[in-house]
């Protein structure tokens, strides 16, 4: 390491001491004497080779005395010296001995080593560090920064972050150090090779001797992952208060609990429904405590075991208030999988009160029984009385006799149809159903009735499917109702615990078609072919005491004739009968329903 007379400038005091051949000092002068703690001549006449102890310095002063030049570093009394040596030579050339100047470096040295350790932790840090000379070019560029292709290398430093960054940021920044303040804050860089959010630091070197501006500094934190995770985290966390607000809101019963049974949430109109109060700790109960003896029998046999084996299951139970009172419910339950391992981990179950619905419907099934109840003296005496008439015109051989009786017939069968149509006007008024069903479009009609029967087809051991077809438009009115529940009911009436119902909207060119089918135990042949394919091609011929063709479906076919429809009845694969409902369509092109 060698020093220039630039280089020497700042260093500390220096000495000048100077030696004969021998190594025997001759000369010591010079402020640097006092920080080795000697005074100005003390060492002249001793032999410099006892003054020191490390091997490199003896090398130095034996070189030093054969009178050659050069400059060399040694350790001196604790100090670190940097030497420099020139021989002397009398007039005719023959050397005399060395002369030496030593400067202090010890406290450069210190900085030195500093400086070396800064550079190694600069290097290897994953933060960006860049420093630049009073001019705002870079002198220095950590590997991190180096790798990014960062444009400040060799260049201005604040136009080229200019091309990267928006230009009014960079400005504000350049100017805040000027100043001689601290600049800091977040940055979007958008770099050749990827755009990177750092949060930044900007401010100036100085000279702690005498202030003299050094340079920029600028040191910056990758938080592009960061942020993005904020981002992510802020997203989320709106999704979690929109889901919460839906739950806390929702007038179900919505509750979570963990797999070993133990409840850890119920929202509030939960614990209102089984008569929790608001602040009661949920977390101290377990599933069994909000069901009743039923509930707990179906929950640990049907949907627990559904659950475990599909992820969730769907069905009707009842749940239990504090007083012990059963509410009868309508439930969707599911397991929860943790996002990263899938792995389940709480189930969750929503459950909505049905107690007004079924009060609907039994009211519509109490009405519709009192109405045939009522009606079926009179109706099985005009049935009757046409049988009777029929009968006596198939063994009447007289043709002007049979012309009489078939009058008769027609009066009756006049009166009876005149008498259905009081009781569908009737019906029509009175259903509770029918109303909220008016101005539907046939397929939103057809999936309310399914909807409707879904607790008692449940309660009842059955499925129920519904294979629907795109929204048509068909000339229907509110009464049409009847037609689908009577089929349906007449399905569920007929399908043995564990069956299944089928009920299928399609269409076939400009019809619509409603099938629904039972899993019974079919159709007799012999009651197919003497009531049934007269009932259904319409012809004029009642029979209540057949079974499958009581009221219900009587007055399902008159309701179909009158929207200009037909049904049939036909043998379902696999076991059962299926009744066909075919209604012309009011426009070729089916259309959205109107909402």
């Amino acid at each position: 390491m060698e020093l220039s007379a630039h280089e020497h400038a700042g260093f500390g005091p220096q000495v000048i001491f100077g030696m004969d051949t021998q190594a025997v000092c001759t000369l010591s002068i010079g402020p640097g004497l006092e920080a080795m703690g000697l005074q100005p001549g003390e060492i002249v006449g001793k032999d410099l080779y006892s003054l020191y102890s490390d091997p490199a310095a003896v090398r130095a002063i034996e070189r030093a005395a054969a009178g050659e030049t050069f400059g060399a570093q040694d350790v001196v009394r604790g100090r670190l010296l940097w030497t420099r040596y020139q021989p002397l030579h009398d007039k005719d050339g023959v050397l005399q001995g060395s002369i030496g100047v030593s400067t202090d470096v010890t406290d450069y040295g210190r900085a030195r080593d500093e400086l070396v350790r800064f550079k190694a932790l600069a290097d290897d840090s994953q933060d960006l560090i860049a420093i630049t000379d009073e001019g705002s070019v870079a002198t220095y560029l950590n590997p991190r920064a180096s790798a990014l292709d960062i444009p400040v290398a060799s260049m201005h430093l604040w136009e080229n972050l200019g091309e990267v960054c928006e230009a009014a940021t960079i400005s504000e920044i350049r100017a805040t150090v000027e100043r001689g303040d601290r600049w800091t804050g977040e940055l979007r860089l958008g770099l050749p090779r990827e755009a990177m959010i750092v949060h930044a630091q900007f401010f100036r070197l100085f000279d702690f001797n005498d202030g003299r501006n050094l340079g920029t500094a600028f040191i910056a934190q990758d938080v592009t992952q960061l942020r993005a995770a904020d981002e992510a985290l802020k997203a989320t966390n709106a999704d979690l208060k929109q889901f919460q607000s839906l739950v806390e809101t929702s007038g179900d019963f919505i509750a979570i609990a963990g797999l070993d049974g133990a409840v850890r949430y119920v929202n509030p109109a939960g614990r209102q429904l089984v008569g929790f109060s608001e602040d009661a700790d949920v977390t101290s109960t377990q599933i069994r405590d909000y069901l009743t003896p039923e509930g707990i029998e179906r929950s640990e046999q049907v949907e627990q075991p559904a659950v475990v084996a599909h992820g969730h299951w769907q069905g009707v139970s009842t749940l239990r208030t504090a007083s012990g009172d059963p509410i009868p419910v309508e439930i969707a339950s599911f397991l929860m999988h943790d996002s990263e391992t899938d792995e389940p981990f709480a189930l969750a179950t929503v459950q909505r009160d049905i107690t007004e619905r079924l009060a609907a419907v039994k009211a519509h099934e109490d009405f519709i029984t009192l109405v045939a109840h009522e009606l079926r003296t009179p109706l099985t005496s005009v049935k009757g009385y046409v049988e009777i008439a029929l009968e006596s015109i198939e063994d009447e051989s007289d043709p002007a006799s049979a012309t009489g009786h078939l009058h008769v017939v027609a009066r009756n069968v006049a009166r009876m149809e005149r008498l259905v149509e009081q009781i569908l006007r009737i019906a029509g008024e009175r259903s509770p159903l029918a109303e909220e069903r008016k101005g539907e479009d046939l397929v939103r009609l057809v999936e309310q009735s399914v909807e409707s029967a879904r607790p008692a087809v449940a309660i009842a051991g059955l499925r129920i499917d519904f294979v629907t077809a795109p929204p048509m438009t068909v000339t229907l009115d509110d009464e049409f109702a009847e037609v689908v529940d009577n089929l349906i009911a007449n399905a569920v009436k007929y399908t043995p615990p564990g069956g299944q119902v089928e009920v299928a909207l399609s269409r076939e060119d400009d019809t619509a078609v409603l099938s629904v089918a039972d899993s019974g135990p079919g159709i007799p042949p012999e009651e197919r072919d003497r009531i049934f394919e007269k009932f259904f091609r319409g012809e004029r011929f009642l029979a209540l005491n057949v079974p499958g063709l009581g009221l219900g479906l009587f007055i399902t076919r008159a309701i179909v004739r009158r929207h200009g429809g037909e049904i049939t009845v036909e043998e379902r694969c696999g076991g059962g009968a299926r009744f066909v409902v075919r209604l012309p369509m009011a426009h070729p092109e089916m259309t959205a329903p109107a909402h």
